[in-house]
């Protein structure tokens, strides 16, 4: 067996930066690596800010969680911190999640909940707190339709392209294309979500936090609006 290797590429840039912190002035610096080679793929990026109430520093944590994404030369594998990769389950929630998916099956884990679904023969989705989502995909003409079981509740969701439409005892919308995923549900509650990747930035928003971070030449700005506290930081990149 022959095994083909080549030199990895590291790529990456140090930014410093400053901001505020609800109100309180903060400064520090992110580290953005990139590694690229043949089989694997990745891309990071840490946040280290330090405030200075009362004249002494603190150290904060993580302001927003940026996205993170790993790509391997594997077929059909996948590995990212992103949106979930499965919407039509209600249960799960529209937070940023490390997904796994091989093939037609996978895992999501949001730091609270940690999910299984698989795609055939039926769409199953089972999580850790005893929540369930089972259902049959056909094709209608040029309409795809889902019939479904969610934790006792019958439904249905209709696909056509890019934007599935879902009733239950809740209305749903999902829309995804490429990077972008949006997902708004109201069952007596309007529950938004929406996320939105390129390659010089992000933005994520849902119940409960607007946030994101954007590259403008050298200069990256972003932020998070959230419930209890709000950030804002700008940074040069070297």
């Amino acid at each position: 067996m022959f095994i083909l290797a080549t030199v990895p590429a590291y790529a990456g840039f140090i930014e410093v930066g400053a901001g505020v912190y609800d109100e309180t002035p903060i400064v520090g610096f992110v580290l953005s690596p990139e590694l690229k080679t043949d089989f694997i793929e990745g891309k990071f990026r840490f946040d280290f800010f330090a405030s200075f109430s009362e004249g002494e520093p603190s150290l904060l944590p993580f302001i927003y969680d940026n996205p993170v994404y790993f790509r391997f030369g594997i077929d059909d594998f996948s590995f990212e911190y992103h949106a979930p990769a499965v919407l039509k389950a209600t249960f799960v929630p529209f937070k940023k999640s490390w997904n796994v998916r091989l093939g037609f099956m996978g895992g999501i884990w949001n730091g609270e909940n940690v999910f299984f679904f698989t795609e055939k023969p039926v769409f199953l989705v089972l999580s850790n707190d005893d929540n369930y989502h089972i259902g049959l995909n056909f094709k209608v003409f040029d309409t795809g339709l889902e019939l479904f079981v969610e934790n006792e509740k019958p439904g249905v969701w209709l696909e056509l392209g890019s934007l599935k439409v879902g009733v239950s005892n809740w209305i749903g919308l999902i829309f995804e294309h490429k990077k972008t995923v949006v997902r708004f549900l109201y069952d007596g509650e309007f529950k938004p979500g929406l996320a939105l990747l390129e390659e010089n930035g992000w933005i994520f928003i849902n119940s409960d936090y607007v946030e994101g971070s954007w590259k403008v030449g050298r200069f990256h700005a972003g932020g998070k609006i959230g419930k209890e506290n709000w950030a804002f930081q700008i940074s040069v990149e070297f």
